[in-house]
């Protein structure tokens, strides 16, 4: 289990983003979204990792879907979703593989964004684009 918050820059809100679930499950049936927050522009989040209980050192990364949770034309539980996520120009990494708690990092976007979370499991996001060429996301876990 891997869990981080968030807080924006104008706004003492926060989300708690819990990895106990398949990192690629349809990311509007769970808790796993985040809208950002205001009426326009630029909205800055700070994230900040606050519990890890896991084996593996993973990687925790974010993007961008529309309303229905599509990212690149591919809807959530449609092959080839998982490689949307990860290649869509919107991704991007929040703690990399080897980080843990009390790790910290700012990212933007644009105000109203939904974003979707994705994990890497005891892997690198860079590596399972180069590793998993057929997008499985049975994909071998490395020991």
């Amino acid at each position: 289990m891997e869990n981080f918050t968030s807080l924006t820059n104008n706004d003492l809100s926060s989300l708690s983003v819990n990895f106990s679930q398949s990192p690629f499950s349809n990311p509007l049936d769970s808790s796993d979204v985040f809208t950002v927050p205001g009426s326009g522009g630029t909205t800055t989040l700070y994230f900040e990792w606050v519990e890890r209980d896991a084996a593996f050192n993973n990687e925790v990364g974010v993007f961008v879907v529309d309303e229905l949770g599509e990212v690149g034309g591919t809807i959530p539980g449609e092959a080839g979703y998982a490689e949307a996520a990860i290649n869509d120009a919107s991704r991007q990494i929040i703690f990399s593989s080897g980080q843990g708690v009390g790790a910290q990092r700012q990212l933007s976007f644009e105000a109203g964004d939904t974003l979707g979370f994705y994990l890497i499991q005891n892997d690198s996001t860079q590596d399972w684009l180069t590793s998993n060429p057929e997008n499985s996301l049975t994909f071998p876990v490395k020991s």
